[in-house]
Parts: C-alpha cells; sequence; structure tokens
C-alpha cells in the first residue's frame, strides 16, 4: 500500500488511478483529570488505546491532550466513545474533530 499527498494532479493519468489514496481522520481529545488521580498512570492507559498517536501533559484547563489518527473515523469514535471515557482516573473529555 502506498500513501501519497491528495493532491496528485500532475501525476500522469494511468500512475493516478493505479495508486490507493488513503485519507486519515484526526481527533484531539482534552482531558481533565480527577485532581487526585496521579496521570502518568492515565496517560499509560490512553497509549495502548488503537489510533492513538500521542499522548501530552499539558498546563491550563486541561491535563491531557491526545492525538488519534485512522483511515477509518468509526475507529475513532469507538476508541474515544468505548474506551477513553471508561479509564479511571478521566473526569471529563472534549473532543475534536477533522471531518
Amino acid at each position: 500500500m502506498l500513501i501519497v499527498p491528495i493532491s496528485t494532479g500532475s501525476l500522469p493519468y494511468i500512475l493516478r488511478m493505479q495508486l490507493q489514496i488513503i485519507i486519515l481522520s484526526i481527533a484531539y481529545v482534552l482531558i481533565l483529570l480527577d485532581y487526585d488521580y496521579p496521570d502518568n498512570e492515565v496517560m499509560s492507559q490512553l497509549n495502548m488505546l488503537p489510533s492513538v498517536v500521542e499522548v501530552n501533559k499539558v498546563e491550563g484547563p486541561y491535563d491531557i491532550v491526545v492525538k488519534l489518527s485512522d483511515d477509518n473515523m468509526s475507529v475513532l469514535k469507538e476508541s474515544i466513545g468505548k474506551y477513553m471515557i471508561r479509564i479511571r482516573g478521566i473526569q471529563s473529555t472534549l473532543t475534536l474533530m477533522e471531518e
């Protein structure tokens, strides 16, 4: 499988027809932790979820930012809605998705 940029207009027609273009969906989840729960434990569990690309501790109104990416939007939604919200120590989440 070959991943190419979306702008393939300059490629010859036959070559464009043979390429399989993959468009990745991306989501960011802002996480607020329970006050007394260890953040490194939550971050470790988040790193094991499907489609998770990055997990970063941040300063400000949220404690952790998670970046997810997959070629299937349903996989992203399942990772967030089925697995992420069940992790102990997560008080609330705010999800930002590209469409």
